[in-house]
């Protein structure tokens, strides 16, 4: 390859066996020989960096690292009750098993953050790439893990797809609206759940994801992105509580006050309704992450109103149960659908 010799098949075979079996060593020796062909070889450039996308966008298909759920931890009351201590050896078996599951897709989107600096204004071409591999995997974090080790990997890509959002913004592209958009709808796919405490007593993790999630903030704060649907609003309140849910993990007896520095929106009912048109578990979770009690009685009413939108959330049977009464017009059929509590 660093000779004068024509390279293509074997470029090709140099980034593909590094995402056959997608393990940490793997594409750490991967990204290693990458940068090397890089700084040697500089017209190769292009078409590595074309290939190492193509593999990305394949791994995120094929449901690998980030995108592979075998890990997410299920809910304890679905868990056979067996009057027994945990397993420390267990549950720190499963976590370091997460942890290299996801790395690859962490050590990629930095490659990608790391090299975009120097490619974006070399290569219309690798600059679309760029693009296209990132609404990829922006559109498919809904269907990625939500263990607790993923939220560090789920807003490095977010960083990532912002900045690469800056470049179109100065570009004036057509890009724009998509990118605003998956982002928004990656982002707020995290919030979808209830609230996920870290995993383990690793300070320094928990550190990076509170790092990650306050650029992120500040990031979609300044930039002044579109409000599209109010989605920005909402994904700010959820950026300031989880921000202030980690800083009480890092310093439980003097956590930060995060409240009021990213977002200048409050909770309110328009508010609730919009993020409950986006996904009726996003205006539960919000409700119940700043607990607003007082939105209780309009999330009822959203819900009989729309109940198919919540059958998959077990919670939403509470504003159900709590405020029906004869003659409120939901059928109680819809019970027998929802998702089971336990």
């Amino acid at each position: 390859i660093l000779g004068r010799m024509p390279a293509g098949d074997i470029l090709a075979a140099i980034v593909r066996i590094p995402f056959i079996r997608f393990d940490v060593t793997d594409i750490e020796v991967g990204i290693d020989i990458w940068l090397t062909i890089i700084k040697e070889k500089p017209m190769l450039a292009s078409s590595i960096i074309s290939q190492i996308l193509y593999r990305f966008e394949e791994s995120i298909k094929q449901n690998k690292g980030l995108y592979d759920c075998s890990y997410d931890i299920e809910n304890s009351k679905f868990n056979l009750m067996s009057y027994l201590p945990s397993s420390k050896e267990s549950i720190d078996y499963q976590g370091n098993q997460a942890a290299r599951l996801f790395k690859p897709h962490l050590l990629l989107i930095r490659f990608f953050s790391s090299h975009f600096e120097v490619a974006k204004y070399q290569s219309d071409h690798i600059f679309k790439l760029f693009t296209r591999a990132t609404l990829i995997s922006l559109s498919s974090l809904p269907n990625a893990s939500y263990h607790p080790f993923s939220r560090l990997i789920r807003f490095e890509l977010v960083k990532f797809a912002l900045d690469l959002l800056s470049v179109h913004i100065l570009l004036n592209s057509r890009d724009i609206s998509a990118l605003v958009t998956a982002i928004y709808d990656g982002s707020l796919s995290w919030f979808t759940k209830k609230a996920i405490t870290p995993y383990g007593s690793n300070k320094l993790k928990i550190k990076a994801d509170f790092g990650v999630l306050n650029s992120v903030a500040r990031q979609v704060k300044e930039m002044r992105l579109p409000d599209v649907d109010m989605k920005r609003d909402i994904l700010l309140l959820f950026l300031e509580q989880e921000l202030s849910f980690l800083s009480t993990w890092l310093n439980p007896l003097n956590p930060s006050d995060i409240s009021g520095q990213y977002s200048s929106s409050k909770a309110d009912e328009k508010l609730i309704v919009s993020a409950f048109n986006i996904d009726g578990k996003l205006a539960i979770n919000l409700v119940s992450r700043y607990n607003l009690q007082k939105y209780d009685k309009l999330l009822y009413k959203l819900i009989i109103d729309s109940p198919v939108k919540v059958l998959n959330e077990p919670d939403a049977v509470n504003f159900v149960l709590e405020y029906n009464n004869v003659g409120s017009g939901f059928d109680m059929k819809y019970l027998t659908l929802w998702d089971s509590v336990a």
